[in-house]
C-alpha cells in the first residue's frame, strides 16, 4: 500500500494507491509533485542511521591504524586515500543489493535504499552513490593550479547547498545523490514510494543560496587583496618546507599574537628541533615581521591522518621571533 499526500487548492487529500504504478497513472500531473506521509519520521530515521554509520567507519579506521599504523605514516597525505577507500567501501556495498539495501545504521534504524521503482539498488549504482558520502571524510586535495582550485570551489558550493538543502528541508526525503542516481531512502516495512522529482521552487532557491555563497566568496577574496603580499611570503615559506626530505605537508597561520607552522614528516628519527628550527628561519626570511616579541610556535607532527581515525605524536617549539632570528643568525655564520 503507497500512501500519499497531496495539496490541491489549498486542501490537504490523502490517497491509498496499491503500488508507485498506480499513483503514477492515476494522476501524474497531481502527484508528480506528492509528499509521502511519515518523510518526517524517515528522514529522523535517516540522521540517526547515518551517525551510527559514521561511528563504524571511524572504528574501522582505528582498527586498520592498529595493524598498518607504520605503513599508514610512511605514505604521508596519502593516508587519506585508505580513509577515503574505507569510508567508501563500507556505505556502497552494505547499501547495495549485497547487504539488502541497509547499511547496519539503516538497520537499527529500520530503514533501506532502493531504487525509485522499490528494486533493490545494484553495486555500481550504490557505490556511485555513495561517492558523495565517503568523499565529505577526504582531505583537501593539492592542486598546482590556482585557477582550477578557484572553478572546483565554485562547482562545490552548489553541491553543498544541494546537500544541505535537500537532506533536512526538501519534504521527499531525498538527498542529491538520490536524485542523481535514481534511489530513495524508505521505512522497511512500508512500501511509501512516489514521484517526487525536485520542483521548479526547490531549484530556485538552491541557486539563489548558492548565488549568495558565491557573491561572498568573492567579496571575501576582494577583501583579502591588501594582504596578499603577506599570503605570497607565507605562500613562499609552505614551499619551501614542503622541498624539505619526508616532509608531507605543512600549514601556516597568522594569529593575533602568534605565527603557527604545524609540519607533517614521515621520518620517526628526523632531529625535530632542527627541523623546526629551519621552519622558523623559513618564515621569518618570507614574512617581514616588524614585531620581534611575536611569538612563532613551530609543531612537528609524526603520525598519519585517515580522516576517519587518526594518530599523531607532536612535538612543541614556541620561542619569541627575536629567538628565532638569533638561531637563524648563528646558523648563517
Amino acid at each position: 500500500m503507497v500512501v500519499v499526500e497531496s495539496q490541491s487548492r489549498g486542501q490537504v487529500e490523502i490517497s491509498n494507491f496499491e503500488s508507485y504504478a498506480d499513483a503514477k497513472v492515476a494522476d501524474p500531473n497531481r502527484y508528480s509533485w506528492s509528499i509521502v506521509t511519515e518523510n518526517t519520521n524517515t528522514k529522523v530515521r535517516r540522521l540517526v542511521a547515518l551517525g551510527v554509520d559514521i561511528l563504524l567507519v571511524v572504528a574501522l579506521g582505528w582498527v586498520f591504524g592498529q595493524f598498518f599504523g607504520s605503513w599508514l605514516i610512511s605514505i604521508g597525505k596519502s593516508a587519506n586515500l585508505v580513509g577515503f577507500a574505507i569510508a567508501w567501501a563500507y556505505h556502497g556495498l552494505t547499501n547495495s543489493f549485497l547487504g539488502e539495501g541497509q547499511s547496519p545504521g539503516k538497520v537499527l534504524a529500520n530503514i533501506k535504499v532502493v531504487t525509485i521503482e522499490g528494486t533493490r539498488v545494484g553495486v555500481v549504482r550504490s557505490m556511485t552513490r555513495s561517492i558523495p558520502i565517503a568523499a565529505s571524510f577526504f582531505g583537501e586535495l593539492e592542486i598546482s593550479s590556482h585557477t582550477v582550485s578557484v572553478i572546483l570551489d565554485f562547482l562545490a558550493i552548489p553541491v553543498f547547498v544541494g546537500f544541505v538543502y535537500l537532506t533536512i528541508f526538501s519534504p521527499c526525503c531525498r538527498s542529491l545523490h538520490d536524485y542523481v542516481c535514481g534511489t530513495q531512502v524508505v521505512r522497511k516495512s512500508k512500501s511509501n514510494l512516489v514521484p517526487c522529482p525536485l520542483s521548479r521552487g526547490e531549484i530556485l532557491l538552491i541557486s539563489a543560496f548558492s548565488f549568495c555563497f558565491m557573491a561572498g566568496y568573492i567579496l571575501l577574496s576582494l577583501l583579502s587583496l591588501p594582504y596578499k603580499p603577506l599570503w605570497t611570503g607565507l605562500e613562499d615559506s609552505r614551499a619551501e618546507i614542503l622541498s624539505l626530505s619526508k616532509v608531507t605537508d605543512a600549514s601556516i597561520s597568522i594569529e593575533s599574537e602568534k605565527i603557527v607552522v604545524q609540519i607533517q614528516t614521515t621520518d620517526e628519527d628526523a632531529d625535530f628541533h632542527t627541523l623546526a628550527q629551519y621552519a622558523s628561519c623559513s618564515v621569518l626570511k618570507h614574512v617581514q615581521t616588524k614585531d620581534w616579541n611575536r611569538v612563532i610556535e613551530v609543531i612537528v607532527g609524526v603520525g598519519y591522518d585517515m580522516r576517519i581515525a587518526h594518530s599523531w605524536h607532536r612535538f612543541d617549539f614556541t620561542y619569541p621571533a627575536r629567538e628565532w632570528a638569533r638561531h637563524c643568525a648563528g646558523q648563517e655564520n
